[in-house]
């Protein structure tokens, strides 16, 4: 589940995806991007997602920071590169 946050929500949106059983949530708040999993019906932070191994919410982080100062292409193939 991935998640960007526009607007604040009256909704637990967390205790939801708990309830629906999602292993792991990405939540982007237009600033930067905190990854959660799930455990023991709550969600902890974690820095590397379980479900892509490797993946860093820093990486991603910092690849969203480059948005305006390299094109789409660049940002891309620098980001694909950084996870081989």
């Amino acid at each position: 589940m991935i998640e960007v946050e526009l607007t604040s929500s009256a909704i637990k949106k967390m205790q939801l995806f708990a309830a629906m059983h999602v292993l792991e949530v990405w939540r982007h708040d237009g600033e930067s991007l905190q990854m959660y999993r799930l455990l023991d019906g709550a969600y902890q932070g974690i820095e590397s997602s379980l479900q892509l191994p490797g993946l860093t919410a820093q990486r991603i982080n910092e690849t969203l920071a480059q948005r305006g100062s390299i094109g789409e292409t660049k940002l891309i193939q620098g980001f694909r590169k950084s996870i081989e």
